[in-house]
């Protein structure tokens, strides 16, 4: 599984013998530069120096090592320090266990030698909306865009944490031990043997040992990368000798590890870690044959104006005249989180503006902004209109791959499209032509179906349905202006062919770009485009607007595309 220079730096880091952990050092060394080794190896190097300095102190590492033991301890203490008063905060409102990095370093005081990103908090399911409330309310930002309302009431119905930050702080927030296994019985067991110690000056809990290794198992080896897979090991190596054998195997038997744990036990093997390893490949044979069973997926009652309505459709079939009967006669069965009044364009990737439209059917926002999955056999948007007559939706999707192929989409109940995805999605748009006679008011309910919908699975990629990525909103006379034979040229070609004022007007507005004094603010996005910025809009090239200066004044306010 890993690598001949990770399996080194393993050995370096694990092996009591000091011949054999001074001789494999020295092996990474020659092949690895500490300028240029990859950061999964380097992350573990205080590690090694902790290990050669137990058992062969006169062994002298570069001083860069030690320098990395050091700021690894120092980073260490300022995360703790940044995070105490939601630590604080969290431990006063109810029972909290520190999990992971901190975890580690409380338990085998290992401050210098084990690095951690953030702190991991865990919350009872019961109570995570009291911890949300407290983050929100501290100051403490969701990370990639997400909202508080859609962790509240989608995100947290598929993941089991999120991620937020607040200046140098940084906490992880888990409410479940896993999204895609939800084990009552194991969640209050692990509450349940939870040790009780002090951090920031506040008792907290301690997962008990066969819980923690089931944790980095569980997030080195499914959940993380590299890095993570290679730390999961040292940390498996510590709490080894704290668990028993019995009590750890049917953890890893209840939470289908047991192919993980064989990959780690052969790992710890390799390395000549100095810990009793259980045998666990009589039990990957029979969880092989053992069939997993399905979790099913949770009610997004928050975001269904009747949810009673909605799962009885649901279970007669999903049928489109009965959907078109009810959306006449009760309404829509969507309930947007924040209901606003209707705009031409929709940036799809932007969590706040989801929260506008999205109904049940979405699941989070991709952290590299890309787009918004749909993820669910039945995925919603509720688009307020401004009139009640023909419309053409476009929605334009993420160039990403699907396992669902096929998609049917339905505006009000009616059959709109098939949307064919194949196995490798094509960045494009799909044009929805809805006419006026479908509407029952000023707004349309566009429903995306996958055909057939695969179901939820471990890593999430069967749910995975459309990668929505804008949706624009074009009314009757719209359409004319856009589809009429006389339409004027468009305006980045009247300014290739020089003509006048537009010519002018462009040459003008660059000037003011490349010397405006706000192009390198921090507040500007990274992918921020002035030039896309002020041609995509007509007030702002009559007017000859600072690009910058607008995005930052109203561009960002009114949610204006910028690249």
């Amino acid at each position: 599984m890993f690598s001949q220079p990770e399996m080194l730096v393993l050995t370096a880091a694990l092996n009591p013998d000091a011949d054999v952990a001074v001789r494999s050092w020295r092996e990474w060394a020659a092949i690895e530069s500490l300028e240029d080794a990859p950061s999964p190896q380097v992350r573990l190097l205080p590690t090694v120096l902790e290990n050669l300095s137990r058992i062969a102190p006169a062994v002298e590492l570069p001083k860069k090592v030690y320098g990395l033991a050091r700021m690894t301890f120092a980073k260490s203490r300022h995360l703790v320090f940044s995070t105490s008063d939601v630590i604080t905060q969290l431990s006063k409102s109810g029972p909290l266990i520190v999990t992971k990095g901190l975890a580690m370093l409380t338990r085998f005081d290992s401050w210098s030698s084990r690095q951690m990103g953030d702190i991991d908090i865990h919350v009872p399911r019961s109570e995570v909306g009291a911890a949300l409330d407290i983050l929100a309310t501290a100051g403490w930002k969701p990370r990639f865009s997400m909202t508080y309302e859609s962790l509240r009431h989608r995100s947290s119905l598929r993941r089991d944490s999120w991620n937020f930050r607040k200046g140098a702080g940084q906490v992880d927030l888990h409410w479940q031990w896993s999204a895609a296994r939800k084990d009552d019985d194991l969640e209050a067991e692990m509450w349940q043997t939870a040790v009780q110690v002090q951090i920031a000056g506040q008792k907290v809990l301690l997962q008990s040992a066969e819980y923690a290794l089931v944790t980095a198992l569980h997030h080195g080896f499914l959940q993380g990368n590299r890095s993570d897979a290679l730390q999961s090991v040292v940390d498996a190596a510590r709490l080894m000798p704290l668990c028993n054998d019995e009590t750890l195997l049917r953890l890893l038997a209840r939470t289908n590890l047991l192919l993980q744990a064989e990959h780690l036990m052969n790992s710890l093997r390799a390395a000549g870690a100095p810990v009793k390893i259980p045998a666990v490949v009589g039990q990957v044979e029979m969880s092989r044959r053992t069939p997993l069973s399905s979790t099913p997926l949770p009610d997004e009652t928050a975001l269904l104006r009747r949810p009673s309505l909605y799962r009885l459709w649901e279970k007669l079939g999903r049928r489109s005249r009965l959907e078109h009967f009810l959306l006449k006669r009760t309404g829509p069965f969507s309930k947007p989180l924040t209901p606003h009044p209707p705009r031409p364009e929709y940036d799809l990737r932007d969590c706040a503006m989801m929260d506008e439209i999205a109904g049940p059917g979405w699941s989070w926002p991709e952290p590299d902004r890309s787009c918004f999955w749909s993820d669910r056999g039945d995925a919603r948007l509720l688009i307020p209109l401004q009139t009640v007559d023909d419309h053409l939706i476009i929605l334009s999707m993420e160039g990403r791959t699907s396992l669902n192929a096929e998609v049917d989409i339905f505006a009000n109940g009616v059959f709109i499209v098939r949307w064919h995805q194949m196995a490798r999605l094509a960045s494009g748009a799909c044009c929805l032509m809805i006419p006026g006679r479908l509407l029952f008011g000023p707004w349309i309910e566009i429903s995306l179906r996958p055909r057939p919908y695969l179901g939820a699975s471990e890593d999430g990629a069967t749910a995975l349905g459309v990668p929505a990525r804008r949706l624009r909103v074009l009314n009757l006379r719209q359409i004319t202006e856009v589809f009429s034979r006389h339409e004027v040229p468009q305006l980045y070609v009247r300014i290739l062919k020089g003509e006048e004022p537009y010519a002018s007007k462009f040459a003008r507005i660059e000037d003011k770009i490349s010397n405006s004094p706000f192009k390198n603010s921090e507040h500007v996005p990274v992918n921020f485009d002035p030039f896309m910025y002020v041609l995509s809009y007509p007030d702002l090239f009559e007017n000859e607007v600072d690009p910058y200066v607008h995005f930052l004044s109203d561009g960002h306010r009114e949610r204006r595309t910028y690249y």
